[in-house]
């Protein structure tokens, strides 16, 4: 439930009339958020990420968000260099991810 965020987001992308991805935003007073992105997997590793990284990170400054944060689980590496690479800092990490495999 978004409805109690003054501003929200969430769009898919697309390259060449092709879905490639997608990214959820938010932002609550100050503070923006980017709640998720995400690459289709054939895609990843193109450098698509981090130009759906910057979008959000433009669309949040825009709306003013002082600070912007995100959430990222530890054993995705990929993710978690692009997001140090640009600038991301590390708050807290949370020790636990839960997965059911079937």
């Amino acid at each position: 439930n978004y409805e109690k965020y003054p501003f929200y987001d969430s769009s898919i992308v697309l390259h060449k009339n092709k879905v490639i991805g997608f990214y959820d935003i938010l932002k609550d007073d100050s503070d923006g958020e980017i709640e998720s992105i995400g690459v289709v997997p054939e895609y990843q590793g193109s450098g698509f990420g981090l130009q759906i990284l910057k979008k959000t990170v433009n669309i949040l400054k825009k709306q003013n968000a002082k600070k912007i944060k995100l959430i990222v689980v530890s054993t995705n590496n990929p993710a978690l260099q692009m997001y140090k690479k640009y600038g991301f800092k590390i708050d807290k990490i949370y020790s636990k991810w839960y997965e059911l495999k079937y």
